[in-house]
């Protein structure tokens, strides 16, 4: 079967096999005598890891053109023809095992039938944890850091291979209602190990792919769950937990089978409402989501998955390009043990590791590129560098027993060093008895079920069944998908997922706005146990249209508004009221043809009217849109023309707008969709004319209009006493937000992309290991009461570098990593940020450290501050002028309209109450004034005995002064200090003088 690699990663796209290549994809078989690198294999072994061939081992010894010798180690299957497919494992998730240790107990826990391995992942050494992306075995999320970046490569039951762009978020519900943390995800790590000064405030999971105990390092609250209806945690998944056992003050305990724990750290923020919230019999759910959308079909049902971290090969031709930048060149041409994993064009898989550093086959090893241009011998049409050295191990089966054969590893112990995890080729189980007869038993219990999503649900239940070649990750799948349809709110809960996931940048400034409060709306709903069927639709209805409304939008901004209208409704027939005051703004659009006279209209009547116009009678409604609004570019009137039953089409409709709700300005006439109405008895025979129908008035507007209200003038008909109308809606035309800058929460040490904000109570310094600054764009920002606003006090690149220590009080510290793709974006627009500037933040509340889904900041420049016409400051070149002795910052910003920054004579931005002294600078918008403070020539903002000995001297032309320090000393002045200078400044600090009077 020919088989086609599919990369949905932009980054990573491959191209058939260039045309030129010699190399096929039949198995890798060494050769005497043959080219291999650089040189000529000497020595070479092949083998059959298994009965039908389909798992090969083969080892090559050859020279390479430097005389070196150099040998490498390599196993190949293909998973889409053979019955037999990866698995990425390890003993430990939290602290790593050995490729050989995690094998044997892959087996003894697994049941799976390891045929050879080897060394997967990079991993942090301090902890054994993957530092980046995720790896999934038996479709189980094993281990995840919640809003990595990553690319992945995913495995499915059909033997699929695909490379992937993937960035996986989580929810974290308590008895329905989401936990948060830090304005993010209230759930951080998955199965992962924190050093104990860097554990995270969210909470971390742990369940037996950890061992059995959690690998949490310091106190604080375990909750203990028991996993429900067979459920796993897995992507584009929910599994729910009943509270077994509240543990206080706990750390590394104990973990069951079937079985997680939760575990914050007790000085959390989040701990003590948790704690005091949760109770034995409660029910947690986690829900994994993929936010990348066209890889969710690739990452929700891989069956193994593992991070695609460092490329060497890209469409079959040598490309380290990407592994470079990140790895650095000492690490691309060291010679040492290599270890990769490759991809033929038709599937197959290759597993190699090469000898290094003279530990095994004398062999000094390969740099990176010579291992790239080895895979490309191999057949590889891509190719990615796995973690080496002394990591690099590689194990096989060993025929007739239940151990496995070492080819080749490190000098670390008797079985190799401890790795993140390793990638195994092992073959393929049968499916799990029991999760399939409770799938059969689900779907039979729900096949009369009309419900959308049950349907949606049995049928890909069904589908999985029918593929012989599904595996238990694949029915368990199913089986959580399909209770979730049961539960009524699977799409509400994908739908909660998809907004938690969007950037600012897909939308407008208005329709984010909107999303945030019907996200809200639904986060109720679905944390309601009661909520009925239309609540729940009407969540799940307004989040979904909300969504859609990505790029330029067209947005009903009345919907929901309070109106005032100058006529009563037809009141005498319930149904021609208006119910409440709210019927024409409430969204629901009444018809003719389905509801002539419904509770849905509203009668306008000429004995309730604003006043007659032409001999008709008008009626006049004023939507109050709370707010002023820009670019109102369409308005609409929906009625009826009923003339037999005597209700008549409006004549006209015109629509203004204010800004008040005092003085309109007329912003023109709408127009009738129909123009054959009947009108008069006359017209009643005429076939062309229509005496039955539903009207629309429109006013679209090339340039919009701004206000606050809108004026609807109906003119009603000349004949008929009755005039209906369902509906009256303002639109505002919004385009995308085109800059700002994503957060991705408070508090926590920044990771690659990264944007966080500091506040003043997380630490009393910012340093390398709380919030990692080091190579983050660096931005402190303080709330300035006048301007309602916070202003940049202070900025950093941060190129290996913490320049700001500290959080200003009233104030933040924003640092903003970029390493790839919108990071770098991101990174780059931080920095146009200037001391001075105002950073507005949409969708961040600060002093509840919480985000909005999309939330973002935005940087724009102040207008420039002006000294008050009172102020006792003066500006003259580039100096301030009239600055006394022990002034504050706030006295100096008493003096000015408007924010101003002032620096220290040391560069550094002075807050509060600090003295301000000569060669301090105040900065008003971009322009820079040196302050000189009369007699203060040392620059502490006070006048005492140094001050005198440094006039003194520069008198006597001991020492020479800067041209601020001799405008402070120059009392009179003169171009140099005078004895009458030091005198006075001497009589000033002894009291018998006052230079200032």
């Amino acid at each position: 079967m020919k088989k086609r690699i599919r990369l949905v990663s932009a980054i990573l796209a491959l191209l058939v096999i260039m045309s030129g290549m010699t190399f096929t994809a039949s198995a890798i078989s060494f050769t005497n005598g043959s080219t291999l690198g650089t040189g000529t294999i000497t020595s070479a072994v092949n083998e059959d890891l298994t009965t039908d061939g389909k798992v090969t081992y083969s080892k090559a010894v050859y020279t390479d053109s430097e005389s070196r010798q150099q040998a490498v180690y390599a196993m190949e299957f293909n998973p889409a023809t053979s019955d037999y497919v990866p698995y990425v494992y390890s003993k430990y998730t939290g602290t790593g095992s050995g490729t050989y240790s995690s094998a044997l107990k892959a087996e003894s826990q697994f049941g799976v039938d390891v045929i050879g391995g080897v060394n997967a992942t990079f991993y942090a050494m301090n902890t054994g944890s993957t530092y980046a992306g995720y790896w999934v075995h038996d479709g189980r999320l094993a281990q995840a850091t919640v809003g990595y970046d990553s690319n992945i490569i995913t495995f499915d039951s059909d033997g699929q291979v695909n490379i992937v762009k993937s960035k996986l978020d989580f929810k974290l519900y308590l008895d329905g209602k989401e936990i948060t943390s830090g304005g993010g995800s209230g759930l951080v790590h998955i199965n992962k190990k924190s050093l104990a000064d860097s554990v995270s405030n969210g909470f971390y999971y742990w369940d037996t792919e950890c061992g059995t105990k959690t690998d949490s390092v310091i106190a604080g609250l375990e909750i203990l769950c028991k996993k429900l209806d067979y459920g796993q945690l897995s992507i584009g998944n929910t599994l729910k937990g009943e509270v077994l056992e509240v543990r206080k003050d706990s750390f590394y305990s104990a973990v069951g089978e079937d079985e997680f724990v939760l575990y914050v750290k007790n000085d959390s923020p989040i701990k003590a409402s948790v704690e005091a919230a949760v109770a034995v019999g409660d029910i947690f759910e986690i829900q994994v989501n993929e936010t990348v959308e066209e890889s969710k079909q690739y990452t929700e049902k891989a069956n193994t998955a593992m991070v695609a971290q460092y490329p060497i090969v890209k469409n079959g031709a040598v490309d380290a390009a990407e592994s470079l930048s990140q790895l650095g060149a000492k690490f691309m041409n060291e010679r040492a043990q290599r270890t990769s994993i490759g991809i033929k064009e038709d599937g197959s898989v290759v597993l190699i590791c090469s000898a290094g550093r003279n530990i095994t086959d004398s062999s000094p090893g390969l740099t990176v590129y010579e291992l790239a241009d080895i895979m490309v011998q191999l057949g590889c049409e891509t190719a990615f560098n796995l973690d080496g050295g002394g990591s690099t191990t590689m194990v096989t089966t060993k025929t007739g027993s239940n151990d496995f054969d070492i080819r080749i590893k490190s000098n670390e112990g008797t079985y190799g060093r401890s790795v993140a995890n390793s990638i195994y080729i092992v073959a393929r189980q049968s499916v799990d008895i029991e999760i399939s007869a409770a799938l059969d038993q689900l779907i039979t219990e729900n096949e009369d079920s009309e419900a959308a999503a049950v349907v949606t649900a049995i049928s890909e239940a069904n589908a999985v069944i029918a593929n012989t070649n599904s595996l238990t990750s694949d029915y368990t799948r199913a089986y959580m998908v399909l209770q979730s349809a049961l539960s009524g709110k699977a799409e509400l809960d994908n739908l909660l997922a998809s907004v938690s996931s969007i950037s600012f940048k897909n939308y407008s400034k208005t329709v984010l706005e909107m999303l945030w409060e019907a996200y809200d709306e639904a986060v109720a709903v679905r944390a309601n146990n009661d909520a009925t069927v239309g609540e729940i639709e009407g969540a799940i209805n307004n989040l979904s249209t909300l969504l859609n409304m990505s790029g330029e939008a067209s947005i009903n901004i009345s919907q929901g508004k309070s109106y005032v209208k100058l006529f009563n409704a037809y009141s005498t027939i319930a149904n021609y009221d208006d119910t409440n005051g709210k019927e024409l703004t409430d969204g629901n659009i009444g018809s003719l043809i389905i509801n002539a006279y419904g509770p849905a209209w509203v009668g306008f009547h000429g004995s309730s009217k604003t006043g007659t116009e032409d001999g008709s009678s008008y009626y006049d409604t004023t939507i109050d849109l709370e707010k002023i609004e820009s670019n109102l570019s369409k308005f609409v009137v929906n009625a009826e023309h009923d003339w037999g039953a005597g209700i008549e089409a409006p004549l006209k409709v015109v629509v203004s707008v204010s800004d008040d709700g005092t003085t309109f300005t007329q912003a023109g006439l709408a127009t009738c969709n129909i123009t054959n109405l009947v009108r008069s008895t006359t017209d009643v025979t005429d076939t062309t004319k229509l005496a039955r129908t539903d009207v629309i008035y429109t006013l679209n507007l090339d340039e919009g209009v701004k206000g606050r209200y809108v004026k609807f003038h109906i003119v009603a008909g000349k004949t008929m006493v009755f005039a209906f109308v369902t509906e009256m809606q303002v639109f505002k035309s919004d385009s995308p937000i085109t800059e700002g800058l994503y957060v991705t929460g408070f508090n926590e040490k920044i990771l690659a992309n990264y944007s966080i904000i500091f506040t003043p109570d997380y630490a009393a310094e910012l340093t390398g290991d709380n919030a990692n600054l080091n190579w983050a764009r660096a931005i402190s920002a303080q709330w300035d009461e006048e301007l309602q606003n916070y202003v940049v006090l202070q900025t950093a690149q941060g190129n290996n570098g913490n320049v700001i220590k500290t959080v200003p009080e009233n104030g933040f510290v924003l640092g903003v990593h970029g390493e790839t793709d919108e990071g770098i974006v991101n990174k780059a627009y931080a920095s146009t940020a200037k001391v001075g500037d105002i950073i507005v933040l949409h969708g961040i509340d600060i002093a509840n450290k919480t985000l909005l889904a999309g939330s973002y900041i935005t940087i724009k420049a102040q207008a420039g501050a002006s000294l008050k016409p009172n102020a006792t400051i003066t500006l003259e070149g580039n100096f301030a002028k009239g600055i006394k002795e022990n002034q504050t910052l706030t006295e100096i910003q008493a003096n000015f309209n408007g924010s101003v920054i002032v620096k220290n004579k040391n560069g550094n931005v002075i807050t509060g109450e600090a003295v301000v002294g000569t060669g301090s600078v105040i900065i008003v918008g971009t322009t820079n004034y040196t302050i000189v403070v009369k007699g203060d020539i040392s620059g502490d903002g006070e006048i005492g005995s140094i001050d005198y000995l440094f006039a003194k001297r520069a008198f006597l032309g001991t020492i020479t002064l800067t041209e601020t320090q001799l405008k402070a000393a120059c009392l009179g002045g003169t171009a140099l200090p005078t004895s009458t200078d030091y005198l006075k400044i001497k009589r000033h600090f002894l009291g018998t003088f006052d230079i200032f009077a």
